[in-house]
């Protein structure tokens, strides 16, 4: 199916999708990431380790650490939200070892489009009044759609490569 990654971690990788979607979704309607898609995202990763092998568990757990480390240190400084800072380790979890540096060459791309549809949406779209909180003047970036978007295009990449 993949020739970069092996079928089983882009499986592994493919169910955390619809937390992604969903931690989008929260992060544009409200501004926040609800803990319990981080706890669904380790739930999920928990269920997949025995389909991963015990190879791939260790090198993904130092990941996912290092990522920790990172937006703990960025939340600390307030340059993270609390959400941002607890679901991107988790994202790491899924990220196949062989396209980690390609992920993070899609994260940066996903930041890019994400401020940038953002800033459009805003400029026609932007009300004190919205239900979006993230379409209200003046508030923050979310950060989630773009940890919602690294991971799919990481892998579309990927793959067509």
């Amino acid at each position: 199916m993949s020739g970069a990654i092996p079928t089983v971690e882009l499986w592994v990788a493919y169910t955390f999708l619809p937390i992604l979607a969903v931690t989008a979704f929260f992060d544009l309607r409200e501004m926040r990431i609800p803990n319990w898609l981080s706890w669904q995202g380790l739930a999920l990763f928990a269920f997949c380790l025995p389909i991963l092998g015990i190879d791939v568990w260790g090198v993904r757990a130092l990941v996912g650490a290092c990522a920790f480390a990172v937006c703990f240190g960025l939340y600390a400084m307030g340059w993270l939200g609390g959400g941002d800072a607890k679901i991107f380790p988790v994202t790491m979890l899924f990220v196949p070892i062989s396209v980690l540096p390609l992920y993070m060459f899609s994260f940066s791309a996903a930041m890019c489009a994400g401020m940038i549809g953002i800033w459009c949406a805003r400029s026609v779209y932007a009300s004190p009044d919205s239900n979006w909180v993230s379409m209200k003047p003046g508030a923050a970036f979310p950060m989630g759609i773009s940890i919602a978007g690294s991971l799919p295009l990481a892998l579309l990449a990927a793959n067509a490569f």
